[in-house]
């Protein structure tokens, strides 16, 4: 996916639907999409993060992993596991982003 592409309003339509995450060539497990958040405002910069539920093994170590929708396709997104508890664990994938053309600050 475009990294242009990357911003709330991309994943917002898609919360509580299923991603597939590449733990290793072949092999994938399910992530849902659970929170889609906008950070807070910035002139110059873009920034928001997304919380995925998985289950609660394996646990996936802080890395980037390869991703796969049935709509958005596939990306590349750094997972960090943020919460658990027997049922899943939940991980988080946080972007910042410069706007282009932004004006700049005095």
């Amino acid at each position: 996916m475009d990294p242009s592409l990357y911003m709330v309003e991309t994943f917002a339509p898609h919360l509580h639907t299923r991603f597939e995450v590449e733990v290793e060539p072949g092999t994938s497990l399910p992530l849902e999409l659970i929170e889609v958040e906008r950070g807070p405002a910035h002139p110059r910069a873009l920034m928001f993060w997304l919380l995925f539920r998985g289950p609660a093994a394996p646990l996936l170590p802080q890395r980037t992993y390869r991703l796969q929708h049935s709509v958005l396709g596939e990306m590349d997104f750094f997972l960090v596991p943020v919460a658990g508890d027997p049922q899943g664990v939940t991980y988080q994938a946080v972007f910042n982003r410069m706007i282009k053309d932004a004006p700049a600050r005095p």
